[in-house]
């Protein structure tokens, strides 16, 4: 029975230790980790390097989080003493020289000397995050005391540089000024990486990308096009000087620092990628290649690259109707959403039958549209004419049923003036006007004939009363210049002032 349960205990430890972790490289007679080798958590953290006896002695060691990579160390190893079957875990103590990496929201780079994890001797530490698109940097460089930097150091940020002797942490002797050259090379230095962890949120480290070739990159400016770039640091394969296969890449295009991913072939994105630059960002898809031109479409346009001469059309066009043919011309749907056919320059050089036909429908269209208006104007001046002619009519006719009732007019007969007023009133604060409002309103002057002389070139009237439309305002009729009221006697020319007229 005890016999039973050792063995038991050890499965169990055993199915422990590989539950733990899992290791692939040399080992002792033992069976540890014992020379070069790989180990894995399951958490995802892993170390690379030299073994001794199940210990990680020197190589890099990645730590993760639910797989999730937060800091990467480089350098000399020991670690704390588990039970048998966990020698190693992800708490992983760094002595010696060492350059450790910690990614996240925040980035954290160091290189130096450090003994139980703490930093210790000559090493340089850089810090950078970004809030809200704001990117900032800073590098202190010096020996460094229990994680401090302690005496003579410098500390560089993107205002300047600080040369400065430092106690426990607290800045004394403080010497301000512009970078000199070791400030600028120790910026020039560290900022791609603090660039590059921006754009990868620190889910990676520069010293990732160890290859560097040639690729094709897509630039932000517009029109949009594909540019060859030398120096692209490459996390994959390099072949021929081309970068080749899955990956990530990293360049400065023109002062710009742009993050690639996707698959390349010799050096050209296949299929889907990104190209991340720091303030554009643009997903590209990839099509078929005909005839040396291959068709991609980014930002909601399509353009070709022209394999033959390296050269790029760029991504203007609406859609892709035909792919470049055998007589080196494609067709395409412009911003105007035309057909045209464009040769292997992106020249325009026609349209398509079916495009012609739609402008000659267009322009029948047209046509028809600029007859139909034509005749409707004509109508229009037509009815305009008719209307002007009958209202002319009517006023004649008006005007002489006037006149002719005016040299009739018999003593008693009644006869009006009227004249048109608007009261205004004005809401004013100070010397500013709130608000102004107007009210048309009309004089009504009503008289009573007592001679009639010479049919009516002059009559004798006594006015009988004055009216306004609107009761809340009044106003005194000007009668060729005079004012009246009631009972006043007045002597009138009617047939020459039209404001006369028999009630």
């Amino acid at each position: 029975m005890k016999k039973i349960c050792f063995i038991l205990v050890s499965f169990l430890i055993t199915v422990t230790a590989v539950a733990q972790y899992q290791y692939k490289g040399q080992t002792d007679k033992k069976g540890l980790p014992h020379g070069q080798g790989v180990m894995t958590w399951r958490d995802g953290s892993s170390f690379e390097g030299t073994f001794s006896k199940g210990e990680p002695l020197k190589g890099t060691f990645i730590k993760c989080n639910y797989g999730k990579k937060i800091s990467k160390i480089v350098g000399s190893f020991t670690t704390k003493k588990h039970p048998k079957g966990q020698l190693l875990s992800s708490d992983v103590l760094e002595h010696g020289y060492v350059e450790l990496i910690k990614f996240g929201k925040d980035g954290l780079m160091f290189k130096g000397y450090k003994k139980n994890g703490i930093c210790e001797g000559e090493g340089e530490c850089c810090y950078f995050r970004g809030d809200n698109g704001n990117l900032k940097m800073q590098i202190g460089k010096g020996p460094w005391h229990d994680d401090y930097l302690n005496g003579e150091g410098l500390v560089v940020t993107s205002e300047g540089m600080l040369r400065c002797t430092i106690t426990n942490g607290k800045y004394q002797n403080r010497r301000f000024r512009e970078y000199d050259e070791e400030a600028r090379s120790l910026w020039q230095k560290y900022y791609p990486h603090f660039v590059f962890g921006q754009l990868c949120n620190f889910e990676y480290s520069l010293d990732d990308l160890k290859s560097t070739g040639l690729a094709r990159v897509l630039t932000p400016k517009e029109p949009l096009k594909f540019v060859e770039m030398r120096d692209v640091r490459w996390s994959g394969e390099v072949r021929d000087g081309k970068i080749q296969g899955e990956g990530i890449g990293f360049v400065n295009v023109s002062g710009d620092y742009l993050l690639i991913s996707g698959a390349f072939k010799d050096g050209i994105l296949q299929e889907f990628g990104h190209f991340n630059y720091l303030k554009e960002k643009f997903f590209v898809e990839m099509g078929e290649t005909h005839n040396g031109f291959t068709d991609f479409y980014v930002d909601g346009k399509y353009g070709f690259l022209n394999e033959s001469v390296n050269k790029t059309i760029p991504a203007i066009y609406k859609k892709v109707l035909q792919p470049y043919n055998s007589e080196g011309y494609a067709v395409v749907v412009n911003d105007k959403d035309e057909e045209v056919k464009i040769n292997q320059y992106g020249e325009n050089i026609g349209y398509t039958e079916h495009q012609e036909q739609l402008f000659a429908e267009a322009r029948r269209k047209a046509e028809l549209e600029e007859q139909e208006r034509q005749r409707k104007a004509a109508e229009e001046a037509r009815q305009r004419a008719e209307q002007e002619e009958k209202a002319r009519i009517a006023a004649a006719n008006a005007e002489k049923r006037r006149i002719d009732e005016i040299r009739n007019a018999k003593e008693g007969d009644r006869i009006v003036y009227c004249e048109d007023w608007v009261h205004t009133e004005t809401n004013t604060f100070l010397w500013f006007t709130l608000s102004e409002r107007r009210d048309a309103y009309t004089m009504k002057v009503i008289c009573f004939v007592e001679k009639n002389v010479d049919n009516g070139e002059r009559l004798q009237v006594r006015v009988g009363a004055v009216e306004s439309s609107d009761k809340r305002y009044y106003n005194t009729p000007i009668i060729e210049g005079i004012r009246y009221e009631k009972g006043d006697v007045i002597w009138i020319r009617p047939l020459e002032n039209t404001g006369w007229w028999m009630e």
